[in-house]
C-alpha cells in the first residue's frame, strides 16, 4: 500500500491528491446529511407550545360553558326588560322584585304609573324587594315602613315553557289599602303552591294611603284619565 495514502471510513466517497513535495495534500469528503440540535431542540419546543396552547383553548371553553351553566337552585329568564336570575326550589321557579313600573317618585308621586326602567345587565330577583310606605299597626302609635320605590311584581310558576299553557291566578295583597304588600308572610304564594297546584301565581305591590288613594282636585285635574 502506498505510504501517501490513508484509510478512510466506509461508505465515504473522497478524492485524494498527491501534490508535489512540501505542498499540502488536499482530501475531498462528502460528508452525511447534518441535522442541527438547535434546530431539533427547536421543533420539539414548537410542538409542546402548540400542546400548551391546544389545551389552554379546550380549558377556556370549558370554563366558558361552565360559566354559562347555572348553579343548582337558580333560574334565568329573558323578558322584555331586561334578564333576571330567579330562583328554584320545591319543584317551582319563583321571581321577586321586579320593577313593573318607575319608581313613583318626585313628578310621579301621584302620577299615573310610567313605563319600568330597563336594565341591560342581569338583574337579581331572588328576594322580595321594598313594600309601599305603610303604618304598622296602622294606629298613631304604629311604625312607618316601607319605601316609595315599590312597584314590583312577583311571579311563582312550575314551569318556564312559554307553550305549558298554564292557569294563571293573579293575588291582590288586602290590607285596607293602607298596608301589606304583595309578598307578605303567610300570605303570598310559594313555589310549593305553585309545584302542587301547577298554575302561575302572580303579587305585585301598589300605592298605600294617600300614595295611592288621595283624591285631590288638583291631581284629577293633571289626570290624563280625569281622575285622583
Amino acid at each position: 500500500m502506498n505510504e501517501d495514502a490513508f484509510e478512510v471510513p466506509e461508505r465515504t466517497e473522497y478524492r485524494y491528491l498527491v501534490q508535489e513535495e512540501e505542498e499540502e495534500e488536499v482530501q475531498y469528503v462528502r460528508h452525511r446529511h447534518y441535522i442541527s440540535p438547535v434546530l431539533v431542540l427547536s421543533r420539539r419546543c414548537i410542538f409542546l407550545i402548540c400542546l400548551i396552547v391546544l389545551a389552554l383553548l379546550v380549558l377556556a371553553t370549558y370554563l366558558g360553558y361552565v360559566a354559562q351553566t347555572l348553579p343548582p337552585g337558580l333560574a334565568q329568564v329573558l323578558t322584555d326588560c331586561g334578564e333576571f336570575r330567579g330562583r328554584h326550589k320545591d319543584g317551582a321557579f319563583s321571581f321577586k322584585g321586579m320593577p313593573y313600573a318607575a319608581p313613583p317618585v318626585g313628578d310621579l308621586r301621584w302620577a299615573p304609573p310610567a313605563d319600568p326602567v330597563c336594565r341591560s345587565t342581569l338583574t337579581d330577583a331572588g328576594r322580595f324587594r321594598s313594600m309601599c310606605p305603610q303604618v304598622r299597626p296602622l294606629s298613631i302609635t304604629g311604625k312607618v315602613m316601607g319605601q316609595e320605590d315599590c312597584l314590583f311584581i312577583n311571579v311563582w310558576t312550575p314551569s318556564l315553557q312559554p307553550s305549558a299553557k298554564l292557569p294563571v291566578m293573579v293575588w291582590i295583597h288586602g290590607g285596607y289599602l293602607h298596608m301589606l304588600s304583595g309578598g307578605e308572610t303567610g300570605y303570598s304564594p310559594t313555589e310549593k303552591l305553585a309545584a302542587d297546584t301547577e298554575m302561575v301565581y302572580v303579587s305585585f305591590n301598589y300605592r298605600l294611603n294617600a300614595f295611592g288613594f288621595m283624591a285631590l282636585e288638583m291631581l284629577r285635574e293633571g289626570s290624563p284619565r280625569n281622575t285622583s
